[in-house]
């Protein structure tokens, strides 16, 4: 069976390039082996425009939310799901430093359409041990994730177009194209396997720095918060009095499940921000696909274009994933260039 595209992973990256390929009219077949410690699953889907303790601006958001809401309600509107929240995030601030530095930067150009001052603390007073002020940074927005990738699967799924299978890396070297794919042969395999890509051969030149962190998710009835809370963690609503809390970055890790440490940790955490009381309803872990210059990865590969890449997301997956994925379809299908920023080739110079 001949395809036009083999896509090895349907995590966020590769669900998004999937659809656009075929929304595009080309003939595709999906790999996935529904890995439990793909980031994609236990993601957040968090798009915060401002970010870090010296509160920089998050890599050209001017042109990455805007087009991501577009991209998402599009979605909601093509499966009837809804995904896309709008949402501020309150970032409380810690000391006179943080506040001199949150007022310094507000003023700067760029920076003020989304910096705010939050001017009713006492409506927080009841849930929160409050600090010395809340900044708020709006707009910024909630994606419903494992929402997202289940929808895309289930569309994959009546389309027969996703087999689960792993994808043995030995075949490929050998260029046993069809035995590798149970039959399939295809025009090109783009590789979206999240933080599992630093296993493969084909991509050792890429400076892989996967991240794992691990995340809460937590009952925390009458607190009725609709918006994302900063304070050190993050805390963001799932709904029906579910939140979602984490998370840490630990860059050796030797396995992707949850520790006993992590959990013991931001149990104290939380109850340093809450004045409510919690219980604890999931734990579990993740690694990020990121990359050491924390851009993402796309393209062929200079030595074998018959294999791609679409990966390094890493934390920003849901605001970059859209633009990328656009980016790289019409790379494939129209011979457009590729920004030098993400390009693949950067790697093999």
């Amino acid at each position: 069976m001949q395809k036009d595209y083999i896509i090895i992973g349907q995590g966020l990256a590769g669900s998004l390039l999937a659809y656009e390929l075929l929304q595009q009219g080309k003939s595709i077949h999906i790999f996935d082996n529904h890995h439990e410690g793909a980031a994609s699953s236990i993601a957040a889907g968090i798009i915060n425009p401002i970010t870090g303790r010296r509160f920089a601006k998050s890599w050209r958001i001017d042109q990455f939310l805007p087009f991501a809401k577009e991209y998402y309600q599009k979605i909601e509107q093509r499966f009837n799901i809804n995904i896309f929240h709008d949402r501020a995030v309150l970032r409380f601030l810690h000391g006179n430093k943080d506040i001199n530095d949150w007022y310094g930067r507000s003023s700067w150009e760029g920076f003020g359409e989304y910096m705010q001052e939050y001017e009713n603390m006492e409506e927080l007073a009841d849930h929160f041990h409050l600090p010395f002020g809340i900044g708020v940074i709006k707009p910024s927005a909630q994606i419903d994730i494992p929402l997202l990738i289940k929808t895309f699967k289930e569309y994959f799924q009546e389309k027969n177009v996703i087999s689960d299978q792993k994808i043995d890396y030995q075949l490929l070297k050998q260029n046993d194209i069809k035995s590798a794919f149970n039959g399939i042969d295809a025009d090109k395999i783009i590789f979206c396997e999240g933080y599992q890509a630093q296993f493969n051969p084909a991509f050792d030149a890429i400076p892989f720095e996967p991240a794992k962190g691990e995340v809460l998710f937590v009952k925390i009835p009458n607190l009725n918060f609709k918006d994302l809370l900063k304070n050190k963690i993050m805390i963001a609503p799932l709904g029906n009095d579910l939140y979602w809390t984490g998370s840490n970055y630990e860059w050796n890790a030797t396995h992707d499940r949850p520790t006993e440490s992590f959990k013991t940790d931001f149990i104290k955490k939380l109850q340093k921000t809450l004045k409510l009381p919690f219980e604890v309803i999931y734990h579990k872990a993740a690694i990020r696909p990121s990359v050491k210059d924390r851009r993402p990865v796309l393209g062929s590969h200079p030595r074998n274009p018959k294999i791609a890449i679409f990966n390094g997301l890493g934390t920003k997956g849901a605001s970059l994933g859209p633009y990328w994925a656009k980016h790289l379809a019409n790379h494939l299908l129209n011979n457009t260039p590729l920004e030098p920023e993400v390009n693949l080739s950067r790697f093999y110079v």
